[in-house]
Order: C-alpha cells, then sequence, then structure tokens
C-alpha cells in the first residue's frame, strides 16, 4: 500500500474552491494522482468504481474523453445505518497509467480517502499531490 498517512488532511487541503476576492473570484486547489501500480483498462476501472455497492457507493456518469481516457462526474454517498444520509460531488479522469482527481469545495474528505483506499485494495496505487510551491504559482 502506497497511501500517505495523512490522506485525509492532504486532501482537505488541495481541495477546489472558489474564494471570494475584491475583484470577483479566483479558483483555488489542485487535483491530486493515484498512479496505478500496474496500467488498467480505463472504461473497466470507470465501470467499477460507479455502482452504489460497497466499498465503491459512488453514482457516475462516464464519459470517454480521448482514447484510453475517460471521466467520471458523479456523488460519492455517505451511508449510515443502512440509508443515504449525504452525497459528495467528485470528478475525476482515468487514464491506464492514472486517476486523477478533483475535489469538490464541499466533498468530505473522509468519503475521498475511503474511494482512493477502496481504488488501492482494488488495483493497487501510489498517492500523488501537488507540492506546495507548484500550487503557490496557480493560485
Amino acid at each position: 500500500m502506497s497511501l500517505p498517512d495523512n490522506l485525509k488532511t492532504r486532501i482537505e487541503d488541495t481541495r477546489i474552491t472558489y474564494p471570494k476576492r475584491e475583484h470577483g473570484f479566483t479558483v483555488r486547489g489542485s487535483p491530486f494522482t493515484c498512479t496505478f501500480h500496474n496500467p488498467v483498462n480505463p472504461k473497466n476501472v470507470c465501470e467499477t468504481v460507479c455502482t452504489a455497492e460497497d466499498p465503491w457507493r459512488m453514482f457516475g456518469l462516464r464519459t470517454k474523453i480521448g482514447e484510453d481516457y475517460w471521466k467520471v462526474v458523479g456523488n460519492l454517498f455517505h451511508i449510515e445505518d443502512g440509508g443515504i444520509i449525504d452525497t459528495s460531488k467528485i470528478s475525476f479522469e482515468v487514464a491506464p497509467e492514472y486517476v486523477r482527481v478533483y475535489v469538490k469545495e464541499d466533498c468530505s474528505a473522509t468519503r475521498v480517502a475511503e474511494f482512493v483506499q477502496a481504488l488501492d485494495d482494488k488495483y493497487g496505487v501510489t498517492v500523488h499531490f501537488t507540492d506546495d510551491a507548484d500550487r503557490a504559482e496557480t493560485n
């Protein structure tokens, strides 16, 4: 397993937000990447993870955006006592070598961390975050 001990905190730190500025808004945050230990079929990954079943608990719309490149826009379900109590919007892109994850403003970092853990359990991934210097340049 190649997940950082502080995965949830790192997800919180990179979430996409839209802070207000004096003259409008700006975009803060950045996606993070989960690199597969072995290449995968992106379409099969999308079909596998877009299910309400454990461990994925997700509804997602899949779109092919290039050869061996897919995008998913969806909701991660928060389930308690067998019922959905909330959802978190997430989007990600899947290529044979990686998944690039965009954590939306109100998305639960806990649910995203669970999703990444499930990716690691199923496919084996290493998580990469944009370092703070690179992120500062895009803000």
